[in-house]
């Protein structure tokens, strides 16, 4: 049954992170910490392995993505590049230097990420109904600071980061949503890479049958195979929607998370 759990977690997590560029971490944090406490994995290693277990699930449904939007033509070369690299090495610093740490208690997780979360669905929420059309800002600078933003959530929360990245470059940059989405999954990737690779040679926190560093692959097996089976149909979906339906879509997904981690900042403070 968890396994199965798994699976479902996947394919929902694939096909929302297909449309509107973020989702595949939703159902994931919600359900990988049930699982590794199901395995006897100890309470302090419950954050980094559900961060860790979650971003390879991004990894692969980012793959699929950028497969699909290379395919459609919609492909984003030199703001991918910016945004992917800037984000990929702030995430690598963070997670080496904050999260492997002692200081990021359960409360701190579950702050910042529910602070985040409101602000975001505010102004997404609050572009998406105005009518003006804008101009295209997204400077060099712009584009890197945006993928810092995202590799900062990645590497907090395991979210992939599109759910910083995009508002900053839908918002910030002036950039179409759908081009935004685009920009983002390369980003996710080259973070989900780099995150994934330090996470596998990670000194283990808990021994069970099949466990490289942080990454169970009993628990990574059934989500990947349905993050890939989903993630295509997902894209699909997606290139026909307008920007403001996405925009709709992604502000509620957001709102999902940050029900959820309310609750969980409540139960960790009490």
């Amino acid at each position: 049954m968890l396994y199965l759990m798994l699976f479902v977690a996947g394919v929902v997590g694939g096909f929302v992170a297909g449309v509107t560029g973020i989702g595949t971490g939703i159902l994931m944090l919600a359900i990988i910490p049930l699982v590794l406490q199901s395995l006897g994995c100890p309470e302090s290693a419950i954050i980094p392995m559900t961060i860790a277990n979650t971003v390879v699930g991004t990894l692969f449904a980012s793959l699929m993505n950028n497969l699909t939007v290379i395919k459609n033509k919609r492909f984003y070369k030199k703001e991918a590049i910016i945004v992917g690299v800037s984000g990929a090495s702030f995430a690598l610093v963070v997670l080496e230097g904050f999260v492997k740490g002692t200081t990021y208690s359960p409360v701190l997780y579950n702050f910042l990420i529910v602070s985040v979360m409101f602000f975001i669905i505010y102004r997404t929420l609050k572009r998406s109904t105005s009518a003006a059309s804008v101009k295209e800002s997204a400077t060099p600078l712009k584009l890197v600071l945006s993928g810092f933003s995202g590799g900062l959530i990645a590497a907090l929360s395991g979210l992939g980061g599109g759910s910083l990245t995009i508002p900053s470059l839908h918002l910030w940059c002036k950039m179409d949503m759908k081009k935004a989405k685009s920009v983002t999954y390369s980003m996710i990737f080259l973070t989900a890479i780099v995150l994934t690779t330090s996470n596998f040679l990670s000194e283990p926190l808990f021994e069970y049958q099949l466990t490289y560093g942080l990454i169970v692959l009993p628990i990574v097996l059934p989500l990947v195979c349905g993050v890939m089976l989903a993630a295509p149909f997902g894209v699909g979906l997606g290139e026909r929607l307008s920007s403001k339906s996405i925009a709709i879509l992604f502000s509620v997904f957001v709102g999902v998370v940050t029900i959820k981690k309310l609750y969980d900042l409540i139960v960790s403070i009490g």
